[in-house]
Order: structure tokens, then C-alpha cells, then sequence
């Protein structure tokens, strides 16, 4: 009894000392600010504030404070609406990293806030609640009654982020909200929250790479989300998203009274001339913005749907751009092919992010412009299936990591790309990371890496982390530079987790490019690696043009002609050395033999074979401006000195200025290959000419077991002709070559190659010639 009557005095003594601080812009209460009242605060008093908008960035500076509306003492919604915390895009509106406990903040509408930098990222664009001193001290905080809207962070938690800490939900409603990871919500681990049962929350409508609304990381027991309203009702993991580690196995548990939109099964188009109160289903009605035309559309993995985007310029002032663009499973996003629309990055986030396991999505025909976020213009994670054709990067400046950021996409494909005038950190060209990366007639050029990262490396043009096999074909990388002082590289392509994946790197031109230490391009694949048909020239290293490493390397028709001290060597490991060996034939390399450094380690072999060559070639018409250079002059000895017998090397089917291989020779087998990327031809290539990817050709279902129908297009009687080719350039199936009327036509192909053998799985390419002109579609075929 009587350690009952000492605890109600001690609360009342505890109440009593407590003091409400009053805010009122007016002047006729203690503050008129809402931080220097909270400045003035104690652990358990009330700053109590008055309508009006505050333009204030409020940090309750460790202080377990209530700060309210009168809404607080009313209980009169009308002042959530008049009492507003407007962060001016100037930092996070509430800001609670000082392990306050027992903080509430209640019945505020809170605007515009942008986000809190910590550790070189902004989270919490809302309210930012973090506590440094352990799991078990988390802070305790509780909102209740309140509207976050129109706030952002560049990396999480767009609404709120909360880590370490235990927060209450009540009556708070969040939406419109966008960032990177968790538009509306973000926990990055080891935190609690609580919804009220009883005083519903609404999440909806947020923007975010993961977890459009909500992403949550590594809990330890289930969230029990009670919502009047979520955006789609039942949520999809599009919207809500849990990222476990394998310590932990918390869900989000939904009891989700309705949706606040419903998703449509159909195609929908998007132009800057659009309306959002459109239905988006003709291109006479289209929607305008790209990202709710994301959030509107439903994904169908029997029929993919595809969001259609005129050209035009898109931006946050001229079309209320949101970024960043989220993609979905199975939807495409396609752009208009005749003229690509640009899309202009005002506002500092992402344009394209995906941090979820997304699958067969294909991206293409965009332009985007200008700016950066720090974690980079387009910051992509965890896909399976995901081709990104006919995409322009550009002018992405003040990157921190990447400027095209592309982390473990498993059967990623990556055509017809051009990254140019970038500036990152670390890469400010692209990272690429996963099993099964194809890489087809990209240009990267004019990227600078500063090398101011926090480890002092960096990649001007491409890294790629092998965790499987990787193909780079038919590429450029040019005029790439690198400040960094260790690891500086133009091209860097390594191997995961002492795994043994094959990479071939072929048919590519590397020119031009300046490093501060290492090598231009370092090539270090365990599984072997094959290098054909390359141009290394005007390249300028501390180390060399080339460095490689790998169980068995094989360099054949590569012409070699640069500023570093040797042409090619191996990678010196001064620890864990990789037994290598490298065999090169029918290369022109400057300086010969004595080109090539090789350690005096006896793991390291050079076997120097026949068809090698020492004589520079004298460049035709090199101009910097041409988008081929570095061609072979007439009766150069490069020409028709590569391998007599090219079984084996599965060539691609064009050089890199689309000549065919092999362009000279007799009728009889004896043609030569040349040396380098470029088949000589003294004729260019016309426009028409040049093969397009996917235009009029088409399969369902993609992927596909055991057969597929391919889908095709021609506007006049012609002639075609239909073959399937696997990754490795070779022919295994013939399907049409007859003459057609002009039309829509579909052929099946049954996944078998000529001799009626059931193909393996993987991807396949369908190739169709018609009037002059060819077309291609990437096809997967599963089992």
C-alpha cells in the first residue's frame, strides 16, 4: 500500500512540474517559433501551437517532449489542417536523433520536408527518428492525428524513417511522399512499430524504388498494419516490401479496410500533353505522369502490359515528374522509338529505381537528362529478365557512387546504350552486377570518376561483378578518365565470391581513355576469359592497356596501340595469386612480345602463338567527332591477319559499323578476319541498313516452355526469312523462308534446333531478314 501511495505521488509531482509552452505567431504567446520553444523545453512538457504555417525544421534536441496542435486540447480535426510544419525542402520537418523518450508529435499537416544527411545519405523526409545508443534503448515516439505529405528524401523514408526506435501510429495519414527506398515508410532494421487498431492509419500513393509505401528491414516479430485505406487493397509487395536478413523472419500483417485505387489490366499511355484525370487507355487520352501510370497499371504474366510514353520533354515544373520511375513485373516501359522522350531530372532523386525482385521487364527508347541523385540517375537491384534497350544517360553530376547503378540483375540485357558526360565518385559510367550479363553495341564516352570516394577507387566507364557468365560485345568506351589513386580503371570486370564465371569481352573498341594507376581496362574472370577482335588504342595507363587474370585467357584478332609502359599484363597479385595463363595468336601489338609483362611467378604462362604481329596500323580518317574511328587505312597489315579458322570464337554477326564478318575473300572458305573491332570495307554502312532491335517482331509468351509464337509485321510482299541463334552467334533453327504479302503473320517455334534436338534453357535470339532490312527479339526459354 504503501509503494502504491509513493508512485501516485511521484506522478503527481511529476505532472505538476510538467509546463506547456505555447506558440503563436502573433507574438501573444511564449514563442513564436516552434523550435525555441522546444529549445526551452524539458523532458515531459507540451509546446502547444497555433494555426499557422511554421517554415521551420524542428529537432526536439534529445527533449521527450509532446509538441501539438490545438487539436491536442480541442479534439477538433479542423486544426490539423491549419496547424502546418513546412520544411521548405531544407531538411526534415521533426528530426529526433538524440534518444528521445516518450516524444509525441500530434495533429499537424507536415509539408515539404526534404530529408536528414547522415553518413552521406538523406533519409526521413517527414520526420527522421534514429537512436545511436543500441537495440535495447531504442527511442519512443508516437504520431498521432497527423497528414505527411510532399515530402522526400533522396534515399529513404519519404514520410518517415525510423531505425532503432518503437513508433506508434495513430490517426496519421501519409501520402504523397517519394524516395528511393520506402516512399512512405522506411525502417533499415531493428525497430518496432505499432498501429493504432482502433484510430486507423492511411498510407497511400507514395513514390519509391522499394516498397512504393512501405519497406521494411530485418524484423524480428510481425507488424500488424490496421489501415482504413492502403493504395490496392490487397497490398502487393510493389507497395510493401520486406527485406530479411537470414536472422530474421518479421512480416508485415495487413488488415486493410479498402483500396484507394484499383489497378488496370491494360496498356496505358503517357504524354506531357496528358491529363492524370484521364483513363490513359488510347493514345487520345494519356495520362502525363509516368509514375502514376507505373502505379495505376496491373502486371499480367500471360500478357505483359506496356506504359507508353510519347516523346516530349518530362520534368517535375513542366509535367510534375515523379521520380523515381518504379517498374513492375511484367510491364514494359517504352518510349516513343522515332523520337526518344527526354526526361529532365529537377529534382535530385533517382529517375529510375527498382530494389525488389522484379522479372521480365523491358525498359526502352528514353532519354535521361541532367542532375543526380547520390546514389545515382538510375539505381536498380535484385531482377531477374530485365532488358534496358535504346537509353541515353547524361549530364549526371555529383553522383557519390554511381551514376548508372545496375546490382544483381540476373539475365540482364543491355543494348544500344549511350552513357556520356557523367561524373561520379566511385563509377560514373555503370556498375553492373549478376549472373548472365549481356551487353550489345553500347557507347560509353566522355565520364569522369574523381576518385573521391571514401576508399579512393573508381570506374570511368563499366564494372562489371560477375556472379555468372558476362558477354561485352560490339561496344565503345572512349575519352573515359579517372582521378582515382588505387583501382583506377576505365573498364573493370571481376569475379564474385570465388566463383568461376567465363567472360567474353569482344568485337569492342577502347580508345582514348586516361587512368591515374593500374590498367585501362582490368579484365579478372576465375573462370577464364575470352577476348576477341578489340582495338586498344591512344589509351593512356600507369600499369598498361590490359590486365587480366583468370584460370585460361585467350587474345585473338585484338589490335593493340597505346601510351602505357606495356601493352598487356598480367594482374600481380601480391597475395592469393590466380594461376593464369594467357595465350594470344593473330594480335598486332606494339612492341611484340616485349609488349606483354608477364610476373616472375611460376603460376603465370605466356604462350605467345602464331599470327602475331608488330606493326601499328596508320589510322584512316580519324576524326573525334566520328562515331567510328580508328578504322584500318587501305593494305594495312591488320587486314585479313586474323584467325584463317574462326569456329569457335562465335563472332557476333556485325562489326561494330554493322559491315557483315567476313566481308572479303573467295567463295571457297578462304576469307580472313581482320585484326581489331572493324571488318574492312571502304563503303559505310547506310542508315537503313542498320539492323533494329525488336521493331514489328514480337514472341508470346517471353519467357517461355516449351514453345513460343513469334509475332511479325511486314508492310510490303517481301521475302523472309526467320532463324533462331543462341548466345554464342549460332544458327540452330530455321523457321520461315518463303515469301510473304504484306501483313501481320505468327510462326510457333517449338524450342527445338534442325535435327529436332530439344534446345536446352537460356536465351535465344530470333533474327529476321526481310526487303534489306534485319530485326532481332531476345527470347528465354525456362524449364
Amino acid at each position: 500500500m504503501r509503494n502504491l501511495i509513493t508512485l501516485i505521488l511521484l506522478t503527481a509531482a511529476i505532472t505538476l512540474s510538467s509546463t506547456t509552452l505555447t506558440v503563436k505567431q502573433d507574438g501573444s504567446g511564449d514563442w513564436t517559433t516552434i523550435q525555441s520553444a522546444v529549445n526551452a523545453s524539458a523532458d515531459g512538457d507540451t509546446v502547444l501551437v497555433w494555426p499557422g504555417t511554421y517554415y521551420e525544421n524542428i529537432n526536439f534536441n534529445g527533449h521527450g517532449i509532446t509538441i501539438a496542435s490545438l487539436e491536442l486540447t480541442t479534439g477538433e480535426d479542423s486544426y490539423i489542417g491549419t496547424t502546418i510544419v513546412n520544411g521548405n525542402q531544407t531538411g526534415s520537418c521533426f528530426l529526433l536523433n538524440q534518444e528521445e523518450q516518450d516524444a509525441v508529435i500530434r495533429g499537424f499537416t507536415i509539408i515539404n520536408g526534404s530529408g536528414y544527411e547522415e553518413d552521406n545519405t538523406i533519409n526521413g523526409g517527414g520526420v527522421f527518428i534514429k537512436t545511436n545508443i543500441g537495440y535495447e534503448n531504442r527511442t519512443n515516439v508516437s504520431i498521432k492525428n497527423c497528414q505527411i505529405k510532399y515530402c522526400g528524401a533522396s534515399v529513404g523514408g519519404g514520410g518517415i524513417y525510423v531505425k532503432r526506435a518503437e513508433l506508434f501510429l495513430s490517426g496519421v495519414s501519409i501520402h504523397d511522399n517519394s524516395s528511393v527506398i520506402g516512399g512512405g515508410i522506411v525502417t533499415p532494421g531493428f525497430s518496432l512499430i505499432e498501429f493504432d487498431p482502433n484510430n486507423r492509419c492511411n498510407i497511400y500513393n507514395n513514390y519509391a524504388g522499394s516498397g512504393v509505401d512501405i519497406r521494411i528491414t530485418d524484423i524480428d516479430q510481425d507488424i500488424f498494419c490496421y489501415l482504413d485505406t492502403f493504395t490496392v487493397n490487397p497490398p502487393t509487395q510493389y507497395f510493401a516490401k520486406v527485406h530479411n536478413s537470414s536472422v530474421y523472419n518479421g512480416e508485415l500483417v495487413f488488415d486493410v479496410c479498402e483500396g484507394w485505387m484499383v489497378e488496370v489490366d491494360h496498356d496505358l499511355y503517357v504524354s506531357p500533353e496528358g491529363s492524370d484525370s484521364n483513363s490513359g487507355l488510347t493514345i487520345d487520352e494519356p495520362l502525363q505522369n509516368i509514375s502514376w501510370a507505373l502505379h495505376k497499371i496491373a502486371s499480367d504474366s500471360l500478357n505483359p502490359n506496356t506504359v507508353h510514353i510519347a516523346s516530349g520533354t518530362y520534368s517535375r515544373e513542366l509535367t510534375g515528374l515523379i521520380l523515381p520511375i518504379v517498374y513492375k513485373t511484367d510491364i514494359n516501359i517504352i518510349g516513343d522509338e522515332a523520337s526518344p522522350p527526354v526526361l529532365f531530372n529537377d529534382s535530385g532523386l533517382a529517375f529510375i529505381s527498382c530494389t525488389f525482385d522484379s522479372k521480365n521487364v523491358a525498359i526502352k527508347n528514353l532519354i535521361l537528362d541532367n542532375s543526380c541523385s547520390t546514389i545515382g540517375l538510375v539505381s536498380t537491384a535484385y531482377g531477374n529478365n530485365i532488358a534496358f534497350r535504346d537509353i541515353e544517360i547524361m549530364n549526371g553530376y555529383g553522383c557519390e557512387y554511381y551514376v548508372a547503378n545496375f546490382y544483381m540483375i540476373n539475365n540482364g540485357e543491355w543494348q544500344n546504350i549511350v552513357i556520356h558526360d557523367n561524373e561520379a565518385d566511385y563509377h560514373s559510367g555503370s556498375r553492373i552486377s549478376g549472373e548472365n550479363v549481356y551487353m550489345h553495341n553500347c557507347r560509353l564516352n566522355n565520364n569522369y570518376s574523381t576518385g573521391n570516394g571514401l576508399y579512393d577507387v573508381g570506374c570511368s566507364h563499366l564494372s562489371i561483378s560477375m556472379f555468372g557468365n558476362a558477354l561485352v560485345e560490339n561496344c565503345t568506351f572512349s575519352n573515359g578518365s579517372n582521378a582515382a589513386t588505387y583501382g583506377s580503371t576505365a573498364i573493370s570486370v571481376s569475379s564474385m565470391n570465388d566463383l568461376e564465371p567465363h567472360l567474353t569481352f569482344r568485337n569492342n573498341l577502347i580508345y582514348n581513355n586516361t587512368v591515374s594507376t593500374d590498367a585501362t581496362v582490368r579484365l579478372e574472370s576465375r573462370g577464364g576469359a575470352d577476348i576477341y577482335n578489340c582495338t586498344f588504342v591512344n589509351n593512356d595507363a600507369d600499369v598498361a592497356a590490359l590486365q587480366v587474370e583468370g584460370y585460361e585467357v585467350n587474345i585473338a584478332n585484338c589490335i593493340f596501340d597505346n601510351y602505357s609502359p606495356k601493352e598487356i599484363t598480367f594482374h600481380d597479385w601480391t597475395s592469393d595469386p590466380v594461376e593464369t595463363t594467357v595465350n594470344i595468336d593473330h594480335c598486332n601489338i606494339k612492341g611484340g612480345e616485349t609488349g606483354v609483362f608477364v610476373p616472375e611467378l611460376d603460376i603465370y604462362t605466356l604462350n605467345w602463338l602464331e599470327g602475331n604481329i608488330d606493326a601499328p596500323p596508320d589510322w584512316a580518317e580519324y576524326d573525334p567527332d566520328n562515331l567510328f574511328p580508328y578504322r584500318l587505312p587501305d593494305g594495312d597489315l591488320s587486314i585479313d591477319a586474323g584467325r584463317a579458322d574462326t569456329t569457335g570464337m562465335y563472332l557476333p554477326i556485325y562489326d561494330l559499323i554493322y559491315h557483315d564478318r567476313v566481308i572479303d575473300g573467295d567463295q571457297d572458305g578462304a576469307a580472313r578476319i581482320d585484326m581489331g573491332c572493324y571488318e574492312h570495307d571502304p563503303y559505310p554502312v547506310a542508315e537503313e541498313d542498320i539492323p533494329r532491335y525488336e521493331s514489328g517482331l514480337t514472341n508470346y509468351p517471353n519467357p517461355f516452355n516449351p514453345s513460343t509464337t513469334i509475332r511479325f509485321t511486314i508492310p510490303a510482299t517481301s521475302t523472309v526469312k526467320i532463324a533462331i541463334y543462341n548466345m554464342r552467334g549460332q544458327k540452330i533453327r530455321d523457321l520461315a523462308g518463303i515469301t510473304y504479302q504484306a501483313g501481320e503473320y505468327e510462326i510457333v517455334w517449338d524450342g527445338r534446333n534442325n535435327r529436332q534436338s530439344t534446345v536446352s534453357s537460356g536465351v535465344y535470339i530470333c533474327r529476321m531478314n526481310y526487303s534489306g532490312k534485319t530485326l532481332y527479339r531476345k527470347m528465354l526459354l525456362m524449364k
